[in-house]
């Protein structure tokens, strides 16, 4: 929501693109690292004992887990494409968790990174175009119902990613 906010700021001319691009990819990325270190120093206690209150259960990181070995460079590329969706935390501990190789780590993450926030900073600048045109109370109802669509689209796109994940891990 913040990079699609910065979006509109740079339509209204409050913000410098490359400034904002670039802070908003290192707090991406910064939080990235968080949840990497929560997994490599102590992942394992961390989701028995606060698991459920970001609803990940053991079973879920398990999951993750053996898919992870499989395909790690794909898993946390598009785990960084899907960020908001409550699927990166499970990815980005797991990541820590299985000890790879930390450079590897942000540089996949990085690349991901780049794209994520480019699209996010376009679709707020897109919309605060439609937002100058249509003005007025109309503009304001017309982005809140644009958000609010975007947000259902993105629930549902991360239950259609689970579920896959979940019938990948049984085969």
């Amino acid at each position: 929501m913040i990079s699609m906010l910065a979006g509109l700021l740079l339509k209204l001319g409050y913000l410098n693109f490359v400034l904002a691009y670039l802070t908003l990819m290192a707090a991406d990325l910064i939080g990235d690292t968080g949840w990497y270190c929560v997994g490599y120093f102590g992942g394992e206690p961390f989701v028995k004992r606060f698991g459920k209150y970001f609803n990940i259960s053991e079973t879920e990181i398990a999951i993750i887990s053996r898919l992870f070995h499989k395909h790690q460079d794909m898993i946390l590329f598009v785990s960084k494409l899907t960020m908001g969706l409550g699927f990166p935390f499970i990815t980005l501990t797991t990541a820590g968790m299985s000890k790879i190789n930390f450079k590897r780590y942000i540089l996949i993450n990085f690349g991901g990174q780049l794209i994520y926030t480019g699209v996010l900073i376009a679709i707020g600048y897109f919309f605060g175009n439609l937002y100058i045109s249509i003005g007025g109370i109309m503009g304001k109802v017309a982005l809140a119902a644009i958000f609010v669509v975007i947000f259902i689209l993105l629930l549902r796109f991360r239950r259609y990613i689970r579920n896959k994940t979940i019938k990948e891990s049984s085969i």
